[in-house]
């Protein structure tokens, strides 16, 4: 690999562990930074899929839809922000999917606590990460969170996964 334009499995895990501290921040302008402009946020809701732009999706987004909805996140407006929830995410479990010279893949487990109205709940997801080192900087291409009760559906989330 050139180190010079690759990415280590140190650098992504690191890279990782940095987005999660961010989205526990909701650090949301900072977490915009993250992406390449190509890059996709995708919660399928079916596993096991080849082409997400071809089937339903619970999020599909792109930059624009990604501010959109980081716009709404934020705004005092929006019943999503109303409440907001109190997240601590953990991410391990590391495996390296695929690496070309500017980037890396990178399957990890998530489990993130939520603690909302008194509550808590626990939203465990398998991430598919993409990285890509762009200008000399890390940048997501593509990040897949296959939530383990996606069957059950989206209810009540009101903060980026």
């Amino acid at each position: 690999m050139n180190k010079k334009n690759g990415i280590t499995f140190d650098e992504a895990i690191a890279f990782i562990w940095a987005e999660a501290d961010v989205l526990d921040r909701r650090a949301y302008s900072t977490w915009l930074d993250l992406w390449a402009d190509d890059g996709l946020y995708i919660i399928p809701i079916e596993s096991d899929v080849d082409d997400y732009a071809t089937v339903l999706n619970y999020i599909y987004d792109d930059a624009r839809m990604r501010r959109m909805r980081v716009a709404r996140l934020t705004s005092s407006n929006s019943m999503a922000a109303t409440t907001v929830a109190e997240t601590v995410r953990t991410v391990s479990r590391f495996v390296k999917t695929g690496s070309e010279n500017t980037g890396i893949e990178i399957r990890a487990a998530q489990h993130l606590a939520e603690y909302k109205r008194a509550k808590h709940r626990l939203v465990p997801a398998t991430l598919d990460i993409e990285l890509r080192r762009h200008n000399g900087k890390i940048k997501m291409v593509r990040k897949v969170v296959t939530l383990a009760s996606r069957a059950d559906g989206i209810q009540g989330i009101a903060y980026l996964l």
